[in-house]
């Protein structure tokens, strides 16, 4: 596709290759954020694929401090032990494993 889209449109894309190999997957899942068993916030996870990997995209050539943080309480609030940060950016496709070792 290129650089400079709108990272709903990246979204799309992945969604129509994970479907073109096969994979199951569900998009923007929602986890609640909590404190006291009480519903403080919520999350939207961009991916969860296979029930167990997190994979979360965003657009530029960076990973930042704040994204890193972001997927790691995606992980922690699901319950899951590995993650996919992936940014869409000049530099083409760069990924990040991310794993919760909490």
């Amino acid at each position: 596709m290129g650089s400079g889209h709108s990272e709903k449109y990246y979204q799309r894309a992945l969604a129509e290759a994970l479907k073109v190999n096969g994979l199951r997957f569900k998009e923007q899942v929602f986890y609640p954020l909590k404190y006291n068993n009480k519903i403080i916030g919520k999350n939207f996870i961009d991916f969860l694929i296979e029930e167990c990997i997190v994979v979360e995209i965003k657009k530029g050539n960076k990973f930042s401090k704040s994204h890193i943080d972001q997927v790691l309480q995606y992980l922690k609030s699901a319950n899951l032990k590995l993650a996919i940060l992936v940014n869409f950016g000049s530099e083409g496709v760069l990924f990040k494993r991310i794993i919760n070792i909490f």
